[in-house]
């Protein structure tokens, strides 16, 4: 699995909305703002591809969600379809079974569709499928369709959305269940259903959540990740679902996280699942399952239901907290630039000066607003994010070297403070711990 998504924070293009001011993006800055359209979406979604399919040699047919196809962008250019396909091909050195390959054009729903077109045709792949999606914002047209529509956070507003772009992408095997590990993460179901009920605005969405999640081993759901962004209307529709379908969510901790990494269109769906999985993976959340819901800006409503895998990292980690961070890491990747590498350095760095930060909140001293066991989730959070930063995941060959990042930090003060010397040491001795946690 892989993700390319860069953080909240968006940075200026040369867009202009429609009142006259400079669009801002979170985009990211290994791509070049010269490339648009579907060249970008190909330079998105290769690195992805290829480091999700990692060292597998069989042809997988690529399951692929992108924007709706009345979106200016999309309806002007008929290479999104299988040309697409064959220049991902190119791009990132996956083989990919064209003939059974399957896209959906319904935008943050797409991922739905996928799991449950999967559901039917996995049985015929016995390698497997790759599924997911790709999304961008950074054109033009795409900024002044979306504008128009007042989908947008403006200056002094509140509301709407962040635009940003990403690609997200997992390998699915049909496993025999002798074969079948608490360590992999398993697709439980796939729902989709359009909106048609003009007067309960969440009917739709709560009827495919309770369809889900009945299909849970636990019978109840305990994670939700949602795909909302900030704009009302979602937020409206989102609350009116989660009434309705209340019995099915009652136990469930609900996280917003497209709050933090943007809005990524398409790509939202397998960018959730991605997060999901691997925060389980690294121990940062200890969730058996999770509910995606999605709702596309026409009328589809989708949602995912997914076991996560056990455990197995050093702590348990505040996810609000992490997915301030987690989401801009460049992890894993098969070869990443050096832009890519410069950007891990410095996150790496982020994250050390939290670790002293953190450590001098919980020094004896004058009482602090914030409990003390909350600041003592947010440090093991960062290290936990810093952890993840060096674990390969499949497919990868090269890692952030962390250790050369803390040596750095440490070197660049000569007499280095309470906080500095903390998050040093702290790191050091964790980092090793977790290596030889992680061996054999």
């Amino acid at each position: 699995m892989a993700a390319r998504s860069a953080t909240f924070e968006p940075r200026g293009t040369q867009f202009i909305d429609g009142a006259g001011q400079e669009a801002g993006l979170a985009a990211i800055e290994s791509i070049a703002p010269e490339l648009i359209g579907f060249d970008r979406f190909v330079a998105l979604a290769g690195p992805a591809l290829r480091e999700c399919a990692g060292s597998c040699k069989a042809a997988l047919p690529l399951y692929l969600a992108l924007p709706v196809g009345e979106r200016p962008d999309q309806a002007s250019d008929a290479r999104f379809g299988r040309p697409l396909l064959d220049a991902l091909a190119r791009s990132s050195g996956v083989s990919i079974d064209v003939e059974h390959s399957f896209i959906v054009r319904t935008g943050h729903a797409g991922f739905a569709a996928l799991v449950e077109h999967a559901a039917r045709s996995i049985a015929d792949h016995p390698a497997g499928v790759i599924m997911g999606g790709v999304d961008s914002h950074f054109d033009q047209r795409v900024v002044t369709w979306l504008d128009e529509q007042g989908r947008f956070m403006r200056v002094g507003g509140k509301h709407g959305r962040i635009p940003g772009e990403a690609a997200a992408f997992l390998r699915v095997e049909q496993l025999p269940e002798s074969a079948r590990s608490r360590q992999l993460a398993k697709l439980r179901a796939g729902d989709v259903e359009d909106q048609t009920d003009a007067v309960v605005s969440g009917a739709a969405l709560s009827r495919v959540i309770r369809r889900v999640v009945g299909t849970l081993r636990t019978g109840a759901v305990e994670w939700v990740l949602s795909d909302l962004n900030g704009e009302p209307a979602r937020t409206d529709a989102w609350l009116a679902a989660e009434d309705l379908a209340r019995d099915a969510l009652v136990t469930a901790v609900h996280e917003e996280i497209v709050q933090h990494t943007s809005d990524v269109g398409a790509a939202t769906g397998a960018l959730l699942a991605v997060v999901a999985i691997q925060w389980a993976t690294i121990g940062a959340v200890r969730s058996p399952n999770v509910l995606l819901a999605l709702s596309s800006d026409t009328g589809a409503r989708g949602a995912v239901a997914i076991d996560l895998p056990a455990p197995h990292g050093p702590f348990i980690a505040s996810v609000s907290y992490v997915c301030d961070h987690a989401i801009g890491a460049k992890k894993g990747s098969l070869s990443p630039s050096p832009r890519e590498r410069a950007q891990m350095a410095r996150f790496a760095r982020s994250l050390l000066e939290d670790i002293g930060s953190m450590a001098m909140l919980l020094a004896p001293g004058p009482a602090d607003e914030q409990p003390q066991e909350s600041i003592a989730q947010r440090l093991f959070a960062s290290f936990d994010t810093l952890a993840a930063l060096g674990t390969a995941v499949h497919g990868a060959v090269s890692e952030p070297e962390l250790m050369s990042v803390v040596e750095g930090y440490e070197a660049e003060a000569p007499d280095p403070d309470r906080a500095r010397r903390f998050a040093v040491a702290f790191a050091k001795s964790h980092l090793l711990m977790s290596k030889r946690k992680r061996q054999p």
